[in-house]
């Protein structure tokens, strides 16, 4: 199957004011998950460990350098970031991917917040439920 990704409606409509442009990411993105390259501002890829329940929604953080915020001495050391795109897979298509939310700053502690990681379990368990 080939890779696609979509993105959420409420990311969409405000996704330049993360300094993206929603067709190049999107390119950019699909040829990540295929695995034909890895552009230079994508980095580590994990699924969220908590917490609890969400691994078997498989949300998961890729770490992305943006500039003026991100620190270009621990993004070439180890291409982290306090700054997430955050997205799913479907269940039965594991190409389509789903990007619910890009976190620009301060991701470690947003993302430790029950509130908002239930959003994202929920979001991704409807996704992968139709996908």
């Amino acid at each position: 199957m080939e890779v696609s990704v979509e993105f959420s409606a409420k990311l969409e409509a405000g996704i330049e004011q993360y300094g993206f442009k929603i067709e190049p990411l999107q390119a950019d993105l699909e040829a990540y998950f295929s695995g034909i390259k890895k552009p230079h501002y994508l980095g580590k890829d994990a699924p969220f460990e908590r917490p609890d329940g969400i691994e078997s929604a498989e949300v998961h953080h890729l770490h992305v350098f943006i500039k003026g915020i991100s620190c270009p001495h621990t993004w070439e050391k180890s291409k982290t970031s306090d700054s997430y795109i955050v997205y799913t897979y479907g269940y039965m298509n594991e190409d389509a991917h789903l990007v619910m939310a890009i976190i620009k700053d301060d991701a470690h502690k947003k993302c430790r917040n029950h509130s908002t990681m239930r959003d994202f379990k929920r979001i991704a368990e409807e996704f992968r439920e139709k996908c």
